[in-house]
């Protein structure tokens, strides 16, 4: 978990989240089986619910995450890519 709210962990946070291809997840891993969430609240009829709401963080983008990573700084960068280069790590 990459937590704090100093401008490098949210520029981590960001770029972690536009990094992640979640529709090919969906497709891939969950077998077509289920719903790219755009906010926790996800139900019609909730107060607070807009189904047109599309968050900018939720795209598929890693030419813009790496951009954003860059801003990071090196030991936020290495917490989150930890274990990246073992030969175990999930290349996605």
């Amino acid at each position: 978990m990459v937590g704090g709210y100093t401008p490098d962990k949210v520029a981590l946070r960001r770029a972690i989240s536009l990094a992640v291809d979640v529709e090919r997840e969906i497709r891939i891993v969950r077998r077509g089986q289920a719903i790219a969430a755009q906010s926790p609240i996800g139900a019609a009829g909730v107060c607070g619910y807009d189904p047109a709401f599309k968050s900018e963080m939720s795209e598929f983008r890693p030419r813009q995450a790496r951009r954003r990573c860059s801003t990071c700084t090196a030991t936020s960068t290495a917490t989150a890519t930890a274990g990246a280069s073992s030969p175990t790590a999930r290349r996605w």
